[in-house]
């Protein structure tokens, strides 16, 4: 923490208009609360606390990305209701949603939720003695920020017959299979499900792609740079190509590739890879801010050998041009709840 960082969180802080709610909410299970709305550059959003049960000890010593990974697929089971959330609807009034950011109120976020804090306390907030959320840690809490996609003079009311559409949410569950890929060959994995369904997962293509190369024809493409040009500048196109290159670099250095994976599954799920030593490795500390690309693909076939729906995987590992092993695992499955509405 230093002044430059704290004007920037001041400058942040400063909203065109505060809105207080302070409400509780509980949904399948968990609570919620919902802090309130603001306003600033006629962008409008809403603010949502929560109590995480991610271990306060991950924070205090190393731990592999397997734990890392086992604690946040645990931790996620009936949470985040509100990151899914889609619309919101007041009566004949509705608002879409444009996106949305949660934190858990520990390290840099814990200052930026106590500015919030402070000015909806400016504007008449207290948390009642009888809020589920009142004595609770706040190194125990997240903060959801959820911005409305319009832009809006003033805030929208906030009324008793609130109702939010919650968003495809995925469930996550655990396998841990561990698995060869050989570029150029083929495998069948069987695992089961949480509800005892057996599932199998062909795989049906193994190769390596050149992440460089890929990314350097995306931003070279005409349709794409005035895809993007429709939402930033030229500049600011050129930045964004420039950090990613970066972030690139610390990844997957220049020459090095990254395995991919076509797959069908007998059941209706996402499946995710990794290499098995990265899972058992404790992180390097990294020198001062890292940038995560996260890389997906999606096959060219809508549908596998199999007739099933074709899927694509990669495995962030950064390889050799010759090497075509790698000692994998089939580490989770996901799959879709369809989206519904909630009252708040």
């Amino acid at each position: 923490m230093n002044f430059e960082f704290f004007n920037v969180l001041c400058a942040n802080a400063e909203y065109d208009e505060v809105r207080v709610i302070g409400k509780d909410v509980e949904k399948e299970g968990r609570f919620y609360y919902i802090l309130g709305m603001t306003l600033k550059e006629k962008k409008a959003s809403l603010h949502i606390l929560e109590i995480t049960d991610e271990p306060l000890e991950e924070y205090h010593h190393k731990v592999t990305p397997r734990e890392s990974l086992k604690n946040h697929i645990e931790s996620r089971k009936n949470r985040r209701f509100f990151m899914h959330t889609r619309e919101l609807r007041n009566g004949e009034a509705s608002y879409e949603t444009a996106g949305g950011t949660s934190g858990l109120l520990r390290h840099d976020n814990m200052y930026e939720a106590f500015l919030l804090f402070s000015k909806m306390r400016e504007a008449g907030w207290k948390v009642s003695k009888d809020s589920y959320f009142y004595d609770v840690e706040w190194e125990c809490l997240a903060v959801t920020n959820i911005e409305l996609r319009n832009e809006f003079e003033s805030l929208p009311e906030w009324t008793d017959d609130m109702q939010v559409l919650v968003d495809i949410m995925p469930e996550e569950c655990i396998i841990e299979l561990p698995v060869v890929l050989g570029c150029g060959k083929t495998s069948e994995l069987e695992f089961e499900l949480r509800d005892g369904r057996s599932a199998v997962c062909y795989i049906n293509k193994i190769d390596t792609i050149d992440v460089w190369a890929d990314t350097e024809e995306k931003f070279a493409d005409s349709e794409y740079r005035e895809r993007m040009l429709q939402h930033m500048t030229e500049d600011e196109l050129e930045d964004m190509k420039g950090d990613l290159l970066k972030a690139l670099e610390q990844q997957c250095p220049r020459g090095k590739h990254y395995m991919v994976i076509e797959y069908e599954c007998t059941q209706e799920v996402g499946l995710t890879f990794y290499d098995r030593e990265y899972l058992d490795t404790l992180p390097k500390p990294s020198k001062g801010s890292a940038t995560s690309v996260f890389m997906n693909v999606k096959p060219e076939a809508e549908t596998g050998a199999h007739g099933l729906k074709l899927r694509g995987c990669v495995i962030q590992k950064p390889l050799d041009k010759d090497e075509k092993t790698l000692e994998a695992e089939l580490f989770s499955y996901s799959k879709k709840v369809e989206k519904r509405w909630e009252g708040v």
